[in-house]
């Protein structure tokens, strides 16, 4: 077997690859299409070019070049699917206008072998360029910025340093390239093909480090994230909170959180069914996530309670946030029932101390002044300093 023959079956088990993933892995399935396509097209154009039929060099360039110019324009493609990267029109344009020329310069000028090259090389270049500013990107968002250059950057470069190569030697040597490009056994052609091998290798391990670097973090994700709301859970809040109190040990930033408690959910699901409550999560969940800044983390703590954590915050501020979001809750419709179900939360506050040597403390402060404002009515904000020496013997007596 020949090494280009070699090329042509290490491209087709690339797009075997991308095609099996693209087909059972639903995460990013239009990337693993085009990566599919991409390598199918290479795959054909590289089988043509070792076909040996070249009766009409017209037809058999043309195909040729749509080929290699066609895959890295698919490679192109799926990196942008896999970036969420909106190509413009010239990424489409431009190379099917060089491919065009390429077709016009044949026909017209078929003796012009340089010119050919050197359009044929720009075409190719160009999408393969851009994939490799979309690579760049994937590896920087999935936490291997330093693979792109081992990965991406090298492979890339080698690659376009190649194409330039064979216009520049083509107008050195034209009959000596000549030859090189229609003779299979060529030394030359034959370290061109071995070093195809080592770049789409490096490439398509970038890619598959994208693709897992990918998963990776989207099952972080869901790890941190409240199924029902789509809120951040217990587990990532109390996160943030203990990053932001190191901080504060540190700097002295004040933070305040607040936990809140919607009231009588109980008998919203007693009376209405388990949907019903559902939706009341989702709308109050939904209606907070809207009062708070982009700093804050609204986050479901757990049953029908919420902790939303407030970063550069003071008692003041806190209070004025959680009244904010109070009367949008009492205000609003959070359930498909008629009439609406008036549906009303509970919170308490509490804003780290310097006394406070873990996280816990300020939120057990926060829970007694929320156990405060359901004792007296609910519907209504409490601040730590509002507690009463009652309350605070009955709350611990209920912990107890």
């Amino acid at each position: 077997m020949n090494p280009m023959s070699t090329l042509v079956l290490q491209l087709l088990l690339y797009a075997a690859t991308w095609l099996v993933l693209a087909g059972s892995f639903k995460l990013n399935r239009q990337a693993g299409l085009w990566w599919a396509a991409a390598f199918s097209l290479l795959a054909v154009g590289a089988f043509i070019d070792d076909s040996g039929h070249r009766d009409n060099l017209i037809v058999f360039g043309t195909l040729v070049n749509l080929g290699i110019v066609g895959g890295f324009y698919c490679l192109m493609r799926g990196m942008a699917f896999m970036a969420r990267h909106q190509l413009t029109r010239l990424d489409t344009l431009v190379p099917l206008a060089l491919l065009v020329l390429l077709l016009g310069i044949r026909i017209v000028a078929p003796e012009a072998f340089a010119m050919r090259l050197l359009v044929f090389g720009l075409a190719a270049s160009l999408p393969l360029a851009r994939s490799g500013w979309l690579l760049k990107r994937l590896l920087s968002d999935t936490g291997y910025p330093t693979l792109f250059v081992p990965l991406g950057l090298i492979p890339i470069l080698g690659f376009i340093a190649l194409l330039a190569a064979r216009p520049i030697g083509a107008m050195l040597d034209p009959e000596g390239i000549s030859g090189y490009m229609l003779d299979s056994a060529s030394t030359f052609k034959t370290l061109f093909i071995y070093y195809t091998f080592i770049i789409l290798a490096l490439f398509n391990l970038a890619m598959a480090v994208v693709v897992i670097g990918g998963l990776i973090n989207h099952l972080q994700k869901l790890s941190q994230t409240d199924h029902l709301t789509r809120l951040p859970n217990r587990r990532s809040v109390l996160a943030a909170v203990t990053r932001e109190h190191d901080l504060y040990r540190r700097s002295g930033h004040a933070y305040s959180v607040l936990v809140i408690d919607v009231d009588f959910f109980k008998r919203v699901n007693d009376s209405h069914g388990h949907a019903i409550g559902d939706e009341v999560l989702i709308g109050v969940a939904q209606t907070m996530k809207a009062c708070a800044r982009a700093t804050d983390v609204v986050a479901r703590f757990g049953g029908e309670e919420f902790l939303v954590f407030l970063p550069n915050t003071d008692e003041d501020q806190a209070y004025a946030m959680a009244e904010r979001m109070r009367l949008a809750v009492m205000t609003g419709n959070h359930a498909s029932v008629t009439p609406p179900l008036g549906v009303t939360i509970s919170v308490g506050i509490s804003t780290v101390a310097a006394h406070d040597a873990v996280i816990d403390e300020a939120i057990a402060r926060a829970d007694r002044a929320l156990y405060q404002a359901k004792h007296c009515g609910r519907n209504q904000v409490v601040r730590p300093s509002a507690l009463t020496d009652s309350i605070w013997s009955e709350s611990i007596d209920n912990a107890l």
